[in-house]
């Protein structure tokens, strides 16, 4: 005799694997990030506590190479190599975090919880979300996008992308530990302002709604195999460019270190913040890597004013980050990102000059 399954056992059924899908995402991210992140972060504040002094790497020397040196191979490839080393745990992370947000979490779960509501809830909700993932711009855009694929609105994506490097808990633990006030409250304050004036200035132009429809469920058998095939379809797509890109960065540092330091910009007034917050932008770093780069750029002869922008914009967006997200938040809303970014970085650097 056969046996059909009812509209309670469908129903049922559905509820476990709702219930199991939520459960396995959150361990993904507790156990994950507590391995890329907060395990080394508590233990890297507490010996900070201790003796307040930053000891990580300036990225933008790495292999020896020095102001005005040309792009070559071996800046691209001891750069790539020197970040890739630092946040692989994190990229493994997110690459799982946003396969499981396409493939375990329900659809209307996501939806209910980041798109209802007026934009000011949404970027609370994205933000408290971002603020204790703690990953940097290149490794936290993997999860935005798959946000994004999945229903959540350009705004709250918006949110949660930057919430994670602009306003980090660690690293601003890492800023009050060991830098004077004046570089904390510019960090802290810039993050705040372009979390949310970037989220609220893409909610102005979000009009086109969601990107996707709800997908079609998949059997119990078949998640696995779902899982596999996302996470796969995502490795391919977004690690290839991601690589690339930070290549031609790491090729690119010699003349960007050219026009940052030995005081060329010293003279250029609100011209050299300008500039400062352009490149800033668009440089990649680990989470935390500002703490090394710019006091150096400024024992170098790199003013005040051009230092607050780089403290602001060296962690926000990225053009990696850019690449990544680009397709998924749509072009308009990335360029008004990357535009909130420099021009925050204008009002950091200003300010950062005042204080100083």
């Amino acid at each position: 005799m056969t046996m059909f399954p009812t509209a309670d056992s469908a129903a049922e059924s559905s509820r476990r694997r709702v219930v199991a899908g939520v459960a396995v995402t959150i361990a993904v991210v507790v156990l994950g990030l507590a391995w890329a992140k907060w395990w080394p972060y508590t233990a890297r504040v507490g010996s900070l506590a201790h003796a307040p002094v930053w000891t990580g790497s300036d990225l933008l020397h790495v292999g020896n190479v020095r102001p005005g040196d040309p792009p070559s191979w071996h800046a691209a490839w001891s750069f790539a190599l020197a970040y890739l080393s630092s946040i692989w745990k994190a990229l493994v992370v997110a690459l799982l975090v946003a396969t499981a947000v396409q493939t375990l979490l329900p659809q209307r779960l996501l939806l209910r919880l980041l798109t209802t509501g007026g934009s000011i809830r949404q970027i609370v909700t994205a933000t408290s979300l971002g603020v204790p993932s703690m990953m940097c711009t290149c490794c936290t855009a993997p999860v935005a996008r798959g946000l994004r694929l999945q229903g959540v609105r350009a705004t709250a994506a918006t949110a949660y992308w930057l919430a994670n490097p602009m306003l980090n808990p660690a690293v601003l633990a890492f800023f009050c530990l060991t830098m004077p006030w004046q570089w904390t409250l510019t960090r802290f304050g810039g993050g705040a302002v372009l979390v949310l004036g970037a989220s609220l200035l893409v909610a102005r132009f979000d009009r086109a709604g969601q990107l996707s429809t709800a997908r079609q469920l998949v059997s119990d058998r078949a998640v696995p195999v779902e899982f596999l095939r996302m996470l796969t379809r995502t490795i391919a797509v977004l690690v290839p460019e991601y690589v690339a890109v930070v290549l031609l960065v790491g090729a690119l540092r010699g003349p960007m270190m050219a026009v940052l330091g030995g005081g060329t910009l010293g003279s250029l007034g609100i011209i050299a913040i300008v500039v400062a917050a352009v490149l800033g932008t668009l440089m990649v770093i680990p989470t935390g890597g500002e703490l090394a780069i710019v006091p150096a750029l400024s024992l170098a002869g790199l003013a005040a004013g051009p230092s607050g922008a780089l403290l602001v914009t060296l962690p926000a967006v990225s053009l990696p980050g850019i690449v990544m997200v680009s397709r998924s938040l749509g072009w308009r809303a990335t360029a008004l990102i990357t535009v909130s970014s420099v021009v925050v970085g204008i009002l950091a650097g200003v300010f950062f000059g005042v204080l100083h």
